[in-house]
């Protein structure tokens, strides 16, 4: 690997790190024999973004679990769209989802459905997220590495 390095070195600029901290606001903790992500740093400045850091509120659930099938929400008009960022809450939680959170991924994607045309009640339900997201920032994605395996290897190509 040194060889490697040094090789590539003299034909462009590249800095080695074993143990990467953060790739993508992903923080990375690393031990002999697991990798745990979480994304803290980014719910944390969502619950800031959309002042949700003193709401006393807490939900053991992502989601109503009627919500999908309230008539009032399906039948949502588009002059109830209230003036708030729904789109912005709604892909930087699926981002997190994707990557670090699995556990709100139905809820999110079920969100995503109304990007264009969301009401009052589609907000409520994407703000109950982001502070079930605030009471759950314990909440990480661990990868243990069997001891019978081999240690994943990568490649890349930068161009």
């Amino acid at each position: 690997m040194d060889a490697f390095i040094k090789h590539f070195n003299q034909t462009c600029e590249i800095t080695w790190k074993p143990n990467v901290e953060f790739i993508l606001q992903m923080k990375l903790e690393w031990s002999d024999s697991t990798v745990t992500i979480s994304q803290n740093r980014q719910i944390e400045g969502l619950v800031r973004r959309f002042n949700q850091y003193t709401t006393q509120r807490e939900y053991k659930t992502p989601m109503d679990s009627k919500f999908a099938s309230s008539d009032s929400v399906l039948a949502g008009k588009p002059e109830e769209r209230p003036e708030v960022p729904y789109r912005e809450l709604v892909c930087a939680m699926l981002f997190i989802a994707r990557y670090t959170r699995p556990d709100i991924l139905y809820a999110v994607t079920v969100l995503c459905r109304y990007l264009t045309n969301y009401t009052t009640a589609h907000w409520k339900a994407a703000i109950r997220i982001l502070v079930y997201l605030k009471g759950t920032t314990d909440i990480k994605l661990v990868y243990k590495r069997q001891p019978e395996t081999k240690p994943i290897e990568l490649f890349t190509d930068s161009d």
